[in-house]
């Protein structure tokens, strides 16, 4: 039980409490009334026994706020200062809605390309046949201008079935090959069925069989490294269709190439040791660069039991040749190679001729393959 005295109870006497309010109010400074007494004086008609005994029978209203404190006064104002700032800075600044769009910047229009790989593009394609005369051994002086070529293919062309073919240029390569194209009009299913006809025509020309001919497809070579040469104390290294049959029997990619040069050993094959290991270089038809492409990218190919090292064709710079020499031409275009030498078997140091190896393989090396 608590020991706290209790306070005394007064009684209210309401008449006597609100003269001495009211003489308060008047003793107060007239200036000061109004911030002073009349918040209080609101607070008080507010409440809801006061109200309740002013209008009888009225829903009591919900409780007043309480007086915000000074802090949140002056948050406030703070706030509405903030505010009027803004919506003087928006009344500087010019209306969305009469704002001038915006200007889409476009990228100005690209000029035409002017390097020569462009330009070569641009250019309407044209095809060409190759006739193989490499084995006529016409010399230069037998050859006749490629002009007066294409005016008499023409000339004969213009009478035959295949009048829709003009040929408008003609070359002879280094190994004695014709090489003949025709104009932007004709195209390669054209191009193809009336060769046959102008073979004849060369045929008739020069009195001699009719020669074979054949697309003038461009082609691709790679080098093979890292391949064992059979070099030994009694055998040569391997020939070209050794090397092709080996690549043949152990690469799909590689046999799914039209080769067109055939294996051959990057350096004279007289000059490999016993047990040496060396380069091939292969070309093949590619009109495109995707047998290329596909071929570098597999990286490999498996010949004699080893794994071999591919890589793309690189042409070293030919050195100057005497002026009275014919200009040695890139490789890569065995139509441009002059004709291979008649292999010459030289004679064996096996004396068994019947040995397994005796009957594949020929003791020496023969030429470039034609």
């Amino acid at each position: 039980m608590s020991n706290s005295p209790t306070p005394p109870q007064w009684d209210f006497d309401p008449k006597l409490h609100f003269e001495i309010l009211l003489d308060n109010i008047s003793q107060h400074p007239p200036h000061l009334r109004k911030p002073d007494i009349l918040p209080h004086l609101q607070n008080f008609l507010a409440h809801p026994d006061v109200r309740a005994l002013l209008h009888p029978g009225e829903t009591p209203p919900a409780p007043l706020v309480p007086s915000p404190s000074a802090e949140l006064k002056e948050i406030r104002t703070t706030l509405k200062t903030l505010t009027q700032a803004i919506a003087s800075i928006q009344k500087t600044l010019p209306s969305p809605n009469n704002a001038a769009p915006a200007k889409i910047q476009h990228p100005p229009p690209k000029t035409p390309s002017k390097n020569f790989s462009a330009i070569a593009g641009a250019k309407p394609s044209t095809h060409s046949i190759v006739v193989d005369l490499a084995h006529w051994n016409l010399a230069e002086s037998d050859r006749p201008p490629v002009e007066t070529i294409c005016k008499n293919i023409n000339n004969d062309l213009a009478t035959s079935s295949h009048s829709a073919v003009r040929l408008i240029a003609a070359k002879w390569t280094a190994k004695g090959n014709l090489i003949l194209t025709g104009d932007a009009s004709t195209s390669l299913n054209v191009l193809l069925p009336a060769a046959s006809h102008i073979a004849a025509i060369i045929g008739t020309r020069f009195t001699k069989t009719t020669p074979k001919t054949r697309a003038n497809v461009k082609w691709s070579k790679i080098l093979i490294n890292g391949v064992p040469t059979g070099k030994s104390q009694s055998w040569e290294p391997y020939n070209p269709d050794e090397c092709h049959q080996a690549l043949l029997e152990n690469n799909p990619a590689y046999a799914s190439l039209t080769v067109m040069q055939k294996p051959s050993w990057v350096k004279a094959p007289s000059s490999y040791t016993v047990n040496a290991a060396s380069s091939l270089a292969v070309a093949f038809e590619d009109p495109d660069g995707t047998k290329l492409k596909s071929i570098i990218e597999g990286r490999h190919l498996y010949a004699f039991g080893t794994r071999l090292n591919t890589k793309k064709w690189k042409q070293k710079p030919s050195t100057t040749q005497p002026s009275n020499q014919p200009p040695v031409h890139p490789p890569t275009l065995r139509s441009q190679q002059q004709p291979a030498p008649t292999p010459q078997v030289l004679p064996t140091s096996n004396p068994n001729p019947s040995q397994p190896r005796q009957s594949r393989r020929m003791q020496a090396k023969p030429g470039k393959q034609g």
